[in-house]
């Protein structure tokens, strides 16, 4: 649940610009499992007024995606409400950088997403550390600030049974299995299907559950689908953290479905 930011007037301090950007993978899928973590926090944030101008809601995401080649981990930060229309300067500040976005909003968004992945466990140790973030947003004559107790502490990340990666000629309905799960400090899995056809599928199970059917209906035939599937914990108000594992999968074709 995001919490609003009431802007206030106080004083700060001047900080620089310094940036860190995704780093480059060959793996087509790699990209796009921020939209995942994206996805996982605002279906847990609470529905809240956007008429408030004096309002905006940050939240944050952090996400480690196992894929059959590698991990990968990523950070997002989203902010949002109709407050952003009046500011005028963003600043992210980190244990090891401070950036700087001037005439951030320009052109009167009232959602704006930061997004860095793609990174190995040791360029996300070295650009994004544990420690206390803080989002600042700038109007004028006030602030808003939005501050992260930040750690590491991912989840163990669920093991998919069924399907397997790389399976072909999967009917359009089928059962996505995974291990039981045994931590105790898990506040549940989501489930994300991703198609080629650009379809999309999102779920929320508890830790007890164990399996999903795809229901008749919402896969297409001869299509390659990303499954992702996470364990996600809350780690302080508007902050979470999660452990994918994804398995990528192809349909059949409508003969061989016949």
């Amino acid at each position: 649940m995001r919490t609003p930011i009431k802007v206030c007037v106080v004083a700060f301090l001047v900080g620089c610009w310094l940036s860190s950007a995704a780093m480059a993978s060959n793996h087509k899928h790699h990209g796009e499992k921020a939209k995942l973590g994206y996805n996982l926090r605002t279906n847990l944030t609470a529905h809240k007024s956007h008429d408030d101008e004096d309002e905006a809601r940050v939240g944050m995401n952090m996400s480690k995606n196992v894929y059959s080649d590698g991990e990968f981990y990523e950070i997002d930060f989203d902010i949002e409400g109709s407050a952003l229309i009046n500011v005028k300067k963003i600043r992210i500040k980190t244990p090891a950088k401070t950036a700087e976005l001037k005439k951030a909003n320009i052109f009167g968004f009232t959602d704006i997403a930061f997004e860095a992945g793609n990174m190995s466990f040791e360029d996300f140790q070295d650009n994004f550390p544990e420690g206390e973030y803080s989002i600042i947003l700038f109007f004028q004559n006030k602030i808003g600030r939005k501050t992260f107790d930040v750690t590491h502490d991912f989840p163990s990340t669920p093991v998919i049974t069924s399907p397997e990666e790389g399976a072909t000629d999967v009917p359009l309905t089928f059962t996505i299995e995974w291990e039981p799960l045994t931590d105790d400090d898990i506040d549940g899995l989501f489930l994300d299907i991703e198609g080629d056809d650009g379809a999309e599928i999102e779920r929320f199970f508890t830790v007890s559950e164990t399996s999903f059917t795809v229901p008749d209906g919402l896969l297409q035939p001869n299509t390659q689908y990303e499954i992702g599937l996470a364990t996600y914990k809350n780690l302080g108000e508007d902050i979470y953290i999660a452990s994918f594992q994804v398995v990528n999968i192809t349909t059949g074709s409508e003969e061989l479905l016949q």
